[in-house]
C-alpha cells in the first residue's frame, strides 16, 4: 500500500518536471525563431527586468510575477518572460508578448500575444501598459515594467512608446 503511494507520488513528480521542461524547450524555439528573424535588423536589449502581468474579466482575474528580457524594435516592443522557481535557482522560459503601438503592427514569428497600447502610465520606474483582449471574453490587460534604478533603459522605454 505504501509503495504504490510512493511510486505515483514520485511518478506525479516527474510527470510535472518533465512537462516543466518541455514547456521551456517549447518557448526556447519560439525565442531562437524570433532571434533568427531580427538577427539582421538594429534593436535594443534589456535584460532581467522585474514584470508583473495583471489581467480581469467580469468572472476572473489573474496576476504572475516573471523576469524578462524586453526587445526595443522599429515598430514593437517585445517582452521575453521568464518564470524563477527556488529563488532563482531554475528559471523556466514562457512567452513573448508583443507591445504595438498601433493595431496594424504585424505579428513577430515567435510572438504568442500582441497587445495594443490603449494608455500608459509612468510610475516613478515603472512603466505601465493597458490594453484588452477579446477571445472568449473581455479581458483588461496590464503589465508593469519595473527598472528600478535603470534610468537608461527606462529612458529607453519611454522613447519607444511616445
Amino acid at each position: 500500500m505504501i509503495s504504490s503511494i510512493i511510486t505515483t507520488i514520485l511518478f506525479m513528480f516527474s510527470f510535472l518536471i518533465f512537462s516543466r521542461y518541455l514547456i521551456h524547450l517549447y518557448y526556447k524555439s519560439r525565442r531562437k525563431l524570433l532571434f533568427n528573424q531580427i538577427g539582421g535588423k538594429d534593436f535594443i536589449e534589456i535584460k532581467n527586468i522585474p514584470t508583473e502581468i495583471y489581467s480581469k474579466t467580469k468572472t476572473s482575474f489573474s496576476w504572475k510575477d516573471y523576469t524578462s528580457n524586453i526587445i526595443l524594435l522599429d515598430d514593437a516592443l517585445l517582452i521575453l518572460l521568464r518564470n524563477s522557481i527556488l529563488n532563482g535557482l531554475i528559471t523556466q522560459n514562457q512567452s513573448i508578448i508583443q507591445i504595438s503601438k498601433t493595431e496594424n503592427n504585424r505579428k513577430q514569428p515567435g510572438v504568442e500575444r500582441v497587445y495594443f497600447i490603449e494608455k500608459k502610465e509612468f510610475r516613478g520606474n515603472k512603466i505601465c501598459f493597458h490594453s484588452s483582449q477579446k477571445v472568449i471574453v473581455t479581458a483588461k490587460i496590464e503589465i508593469t515594467l519595473n527598472f528600478k534604478g535603470n534610468i537608461e533603459q527606462l529612458d529607453n522605454v519611454k522613447k519607444y512608446v511616445d
